[in-house]
């Protein structure tokens, strides 16, 4: 069996077009990686920046983006958890936003009845016979 040259020349460069392939597209995916590091730590700065400035809104804005950039990134995951436990307080007289120390209470308050406002009527047994049968 013989081989014609052709074909062993078509076949080499079949080889060599799919190991260039392989090679760009491995460049690609880091590029790609570098480029989302990069977008997302520019919005977390950006996030950083507003939220000591007292933006919140600003804040919640670029820790989102930086999210959405990249979904398993976990710098931008805890930027954005950060950004929503400082919460939306009322900011002091230089501006800067009041740190979230309202305490936690576990146990439900109890709700008081406004004074002026008449007791509802107790249900009469014709209301509960009606909905009762289906």
């Amino acid at each position: 069996m013989t081989s014609d040259k052709t074909a062993i020349f078509g076949g080499i460069i079949i080889l060599i077009g799919g190991l260039a392939l392989a090679v760009y597209a491995n460049t690609n995916a880091a590029a790609l990686s570098q480029a989302k590091a990069k977008v997302v730590n520019k919005y977390i700065s950006l996030s950083e920046k507003a939220l000591s400035a007292g933006k919140t809104h600003d804040a919640e804005k670029y820790a989102i983006k930086a999210v959405s950039a990249d979904p398993s990134n976990k710098t931008a995951i805890s930027a954005l958890k950060k950004v929503v436990t400082t919460g939306y307080a009322p900011a002091t007289s230089n501006g800067t936003p009041k740190p979230n120390t309202s305490p936690v209470n576990s146990s439900p308050t109890k709700v008081e009845k406004p004074a002026n406002q008449p007791a509802k009527p107790a249900p009469t047994e014709e209301a509960d016979e009606e909905m009762g049968c289906i």
